[in-house]
């Protein structure tokens, strides 16, 4: 027998906190920060394809994600949209909109189906104005973000298509919290992400595959060997 929704959504919303609890910034925070906050989430969820928001948008508050991945979109200044990285579970986004009390700017849209916890804008002022030491948890939150903002750079600044590849696969090993190191993103969405074509994509990862580095699947790949994918990508 099927279970009802609203039987259903709570206990997502249990198993979302039990996640977020354990995975990413929330996991580092201290116990009563963590319960504090936890206690403030709502469950959300949103289907492939779906925006959770757009540049330019008011925030409206905080989110944490615990299945799925959503992609980061930014517009170039021709206009054309980009994507410029794809989330994994125990991310966290837009607290820097919101305290900074300015408009969004990416946009945030869910790459497949997504589950997480959404902190209403109020609700969260709130919180923070009754437990002023959360402040600290949040910046670290942004200092965690803009790290990540910065190594995105980096790595897309070097020079070769097969070393930026390389790069990328490496971030997104260490910040993949799926069984088996398994990185859901196929060719296509990969290539976008560090801005060369799907061919070139294709040619680099097959010399990954040949030497042993990678491991690919349908519509996933993962590093079998960290520094053979290192060596060969600047062979």
């Amino acid at each position: 027998m099927e279970m009802p929704d609203k039987e259903r959504k709570l206990r997502l919303l249990e198993e979302t906190r039990a996640f977020l609890r354990e995975t990413g910034w929330l996991s580092e925070r201290a116990p009563y920060a963590r319960e504090r906050i936890l206690a403030a989430t709502r469950l959300v969820e949103f289907d492939a394809g779906e925006t959770v928001y757009l540049m330019g948008d008011p925030s409206d508050g905080v989110y944490g994600f615990a299945r799925g991945g959503l992609q980061i979109q930014l517009p170039g200044d021709d206009g054309q949209v980009v994507a410029i990285h794809r989330t994994e579970p125990g991310f966290w986004v837009g607290e820097s909109a919101l305290f900074a009390e300015g408009e969004r700017l990416i946009s945030l849209i869910a790459g497949q189906s997504t589950v997480g916890l959404h902190i209403p804008q109020v609700i969260l002022l709130e919180l923070v104005a009754a437990t002023p030491s959360l402040y600290g948890d949040f910046f670290a939150l942004s200092h965690r973000n803009l790290e990540t903002a910065l190594r995105l750079l980096g790595n897309m600044a070097v020079a070769g298509a097969d070393r930026r590849l390389a790069l990328r696969l490496l971030h997104y090993e260490e910040i993949n919290a799926a069984s088996g190191g398994w990185i859901a993103l196929g060719q296509a969405e990969l290539a976008e992400l560090i801005a060369v074509s799907l061919p070139t994509l294709q040619r680099a990862m097959r010399r990954f595959v040949a030497a042993g580095a990678v491991e690919q699947g349908y519509g996933r790949v993962r590093v079998l060997d960290r520094q053979r994918l290192l060596a060969i990508s600047v062979d």
